[in-house]
């Protein structure tokens, strides 16, 4: 374990609790002593834990059949891709790692995906990268209904065409084990939100 890293996330996580350790009356002038290195390994270990959050993901574990339709205007011809998705968990059980590879207007497309729940936001955030930019897109955050069946995330992100920042509205169904939906919408400045895309996944494995 690299102790320097480890530090710095106890002093992080630590910092709210030092921040109220003097204590308001006057009549008590010694302030209360800081967390103890126990308490604060304690401390870690709960923000380190796994939750029914990162088990409502558990579904997409495996690897499916990707069918995605998408537009490249509002009230344009869809276009149709195919490729193949490979989710996984990794770290541990507190992030899932989705490789993705197929073809995209015609050419060999790939991507990469990482989501998790983060418990000191108390939201999902993802984030993505592919073989057809050289960015990572901002962080998407959300939340999901009660069951975890659907999780809605957003972000604004650059249109790489425009240069202008639009507002992406990501909305995940778990229909059960073997299926999910995948649906993106965008919000264009001074426009209507309009449906971007639609992956269908249906597990091989």
């Amino acid at each position: 374990m690299k102790i320097a890293p480890l530090v710095a996330g106890l002093a992080l996580l630590s910092a709210p609790l030092l921040s109220s350790c003097t204590s308001t009356d006057p009549k008590q002038d010694v302030p209360a002593g800081p967390p103890s290195v126990e308490e604060m390994m304690a401390m870690w270990a709960e923000m380190a834990a796994t939750t029914e959050h990162h088990r409502h993901l558990d579904p997409m574990v495996g690897t499916f059949r990707a069918e995605t339709t998408f537009w490249m205007e509002p009230g344009g011809e869809p276009m149709q891709s195919g490729g193949t998705m490979v989710n996984e968990w990794i770290h541990g059980g507190r992030f899932l790692q989705s490789r993705y590879a197929g073809d995209m207007m015609g050419q060999p497309f790939e991507g990469l995906s990482l989501m998790g729940y983060d418990k000191m936001k108390q939201r999902y955030v993802a984030t993505w990268c592919d073989s057809m930019s050289t960015f990572f897109a901002p962080f998407a955050e959300g939340t999901c209904s009660a069951g975890g069946s659907v999780i809605t995330m957003e972000r604004d992100i650059p249109n790489p065409m425009t240069g202008e920042m639009e507002h992406e509205r990501d909305v995940i169904t778990l229909h059960d084990r073997d299926h999910h939906t995948f649906e993106m919408f965008m919000t264009a400045p001074g426009r209507p939100e309009c449906k971007s895309m639609v992956i269908e996944y249906t597990r091989t494995w």
